[in-house]
């Protein structure tokens, strides 16, 4: 039986650490029959996850990463804009604030009824959205629409985008 070799994919990230400077490394993924394996490269360190979807193992990867003080800096297109813009990125934790605020107070209402799980990706300068199944699926619709997007992600009906356990905030029926 032939089987089709699996297209390989890299994309280069930034690693953000609390206690360390940034640092440089690449995600590389393929998509193998019904899972994804993907990894993360940096310095002389590989961490490798194979879960049931993209998400899953991004979720894996970055367990691993917080124990280091380590997290990726995905936030779209934000290395384009600079590069570009020649405008500095927002911290972290001022993307944060702001999609968090967004969110709650402009998109929250419009999309939590019959899309929980969901992903939303949002600009957090400019309030545009971008609702889809997948955290890649909205940040590509977002970025289609604004190519310059600093993205935030959120789960609909959940507290956060990456969880660990139950933490699910929709209420028993």
């Amino acid at each position: 039986m032939f089987t089709e070799e699996p297209t390989i994919h890299e994309e280069p990230v930034s690693l953000i650490a609390s206690c360390h400077p940034m640092q440089s490394g690449i995600f590389i993924w393929d998509e193998m029959d019904e899972e994804w394996r993907l990894t993360l490269r940096y310095s002389e360190i590989e961490i490798t996850a194979t879960e049931d979807d993209y998400f899953e193992a991004m979720c894996a990867i970055r367990v691993s990463l917080e124990v280091e003080g380590m997290m990726p800096n995905c936030y779209g297109a934000s290395r384009i804009r600079k590069k570009a813009m020649n405008t500095p990125l927002l911290s972290p934790e001022e993307t944060a604030r702001r999609g968090d605020e967004i969110y709650e107070r402009q998109i929250r209402s419009r999309v939590e009824t019959g899309n929980y799980g969901k992903i939303v990706a949002i600009d957090v300068e400019t309030g545009s959205y971008a609702l889809e199944e997948t955290a890649v699926a909205a940040s590509r619709q977002l970025q289609a629409l604004q190519p310059s997007a600093e993205v935030w992600l959120v789960r609909v009906g959940h507290r956060g985008l990456h969880h660990i356990g139950a933490s699910s905030v929709r209420k028993s029926q």
